[in-house]
């Protein structure tokens, strides 16, 4: 949720943007740069692919951002892109042929095997990591993709209902409805996990 101040601050900038203006662009980017990968890593569950997510979000806003209206907020007309861009990035991914990592590769002087780099994090950030937190995204992550996009909107992003309801394109009850099971499904998984973390 934006106060009045950031949101004259974004009109004003999206006005410059829309007039071919970059650097006003830049701007918005380094104002919404933590808050979009924050939402496309909640949403991907992996540095590198949220890293991809945001970038797309970004280029495709810059593409847009002449047709931008403000019947939404900045904000709120912003994170609907970036969940559209994690859904295409999904998609995208689920098409391309998996290979098993048992597979070997033939080279002309023999197989080679696949090496599968790990995205685990590493001991350190682990350890650096705030556990109480790293529970709540965990089990998050866990959640449909319906439910994860809601909870992280409106609990985590801090929007409005009618926020959240013009991001994902669906009505105000709608979205009621869907934060009460996403937060009891949340619940559940919580209290699941409770003694791995315990």
């Amino acid at each position: 949720m934006q106060d009045g101040r950031t949101a004259n601050d974004d009109a004003t900038l999206v006005s410059q943007a829309a007039a071919g203006d970059r650097e006003a662009f830049e701007s918005l980017v380094v104002r919404y740069s933590s808050k979009v990968f924050g939402l496309c890593f909640s949403l991907l569950g992996n540095h590198a692919d949220a890293e991809d997510a945001s970038q797309e979000a970004f280029l495709k806003a810059f593409r847009a951002i002449a047709t931008y209206r403000d019947q939404a907020s900045f904000s709120t007309w912003l994170y609907r892109i970036t969940r559209n861009a994690c859904i295409d990035l999904v998609r995208q991914r689920s098409r391309r042929p998996t290979v098993s990592i048992d597979a070997e590769i033939e080279e002309e002087d023999g197989a080679v095997g696949i090496q599968v780099v790990d995205d685990a994090p590493l001991q350190d950030e682990t350890a650096a990591s705030n556990w109480s937190a790293e529970k709540v995204r965990a089990a998050i992550g866990t959640l449909p993709e319906g439910f994860r996009t809601v909870i992280l909107l409106r609990d985590i992003e801090g929007l409005s209902y009618q926020e959240v309801a013009r991001v994902l394109g669906v009505r105000e009850g709608t979205v009621k409805s869907r934060l009460a099971r996403a937060r009891a499904a949340l619940l559940k998984v919580l209290k699941r996990m409770e003694p791995l973390y315990g």
